[in-house]
């Protein structure tokens, strides 16, 4: 109980990015099992495949970013917004509960005190408070999770596009490098194919504010508002 804050927050922030980390390609395999492949054209009813063949399953998809040594695409961007997401809400819940309690604490010491006038308008200040706050420790605890949910989903959302753009991208291959190349005493060049390296959070946050402006960061930011009552209920 005698903990800081801040202490809490690293504890959970290095737990919840330790998790991530072990267990992420696991989160590759689910992202890569729900995309949609793109749309056929329409164009040319001669290019229009139809293909019968069963869909993929959870361990095919696991050998196919095996081969491809994908397996933690995408890792340190998952690793950094797991780690910053961690420590706002176990830093924003602990300061919230532990606000909450000494408000209630001051309400209850200060009406034995009524002496001034200032002591007099404070207590005005802290029955309304409490009378806002929760009188159970479940409903003080609901709203202090709720409200962290609330922090933590205007803060870290556009760490998660980011995040979520880098674990759907394939690495794509950069521009030809002319190599020469010494055959039947001729020198020629050849054409090799180099893959571009895999952006990291900060460049991909960058490229989508650039590219699609900067609102789009914050997409989803209504859905995940919503879903905030799942971890306050937890």
């Amino acid at each position: 109980k005698g903990l800081p804050p801040s202490a809490h927050a690293i504890s959970g922030a290095v737990g919840g990015a330790f998790a991530t980390w072990l267990f992420y390609p696991l989160e590759l395999l689910r992202v890569e099992m729900q995309k949609t492949p793109p749309p056929s054209s329409q164009e040319d009813d001669e290019n229009i495949k139809h293909d019968n063949e069963p869909p993929e399953t959870n361990l095919e998809c696991f050998i196919r970013l095996y081969k491809k040594q994908a397996l933690y695409r995408g890792a340190s961007a998952m690793v950094t917004t797991m780690l910053i997401s961690s420590y706002i809400t176990f830093f924003a819940l602990e300061s919230i509960r532990r606000s909450m309690a000494t408000l209630k604490q001051g309400g209850q010491q200060s009406n034995r005190q009524q002496h001034t006038r200032q002591i007099h308008q404070l207590q005005n200040h802290i029955k309304f408070l409490n009378y806002i706050l929760p009188k159970s420790k479940m409903g003080s605890s609901l709203l202090a999770s709720t409200i962290t949910g609330v922090i933590n989903v205007f803060l870290t959302t556009p760490l998660w596009n980011g995040t979520r753009r880098i674990m759907e991208s394939d690495p794509q291959p950069s521009k030809p490098i002319l190599l020469p190349c010494i055959n039947d005493e001729k020198q020629v060049n050849i054409s090799v194919l180099s893959i571009k390296p895999e952006p990291n959070l900060w460049e991909m946050m960058y490229q989508i504010a650039n590219d699609e402006g900067i609102l789009q960061l914050m997409h989803g930011t209504v859905s995940s508002l919503l879903l905030v009552s799942n971890p306050a209920i937890q």
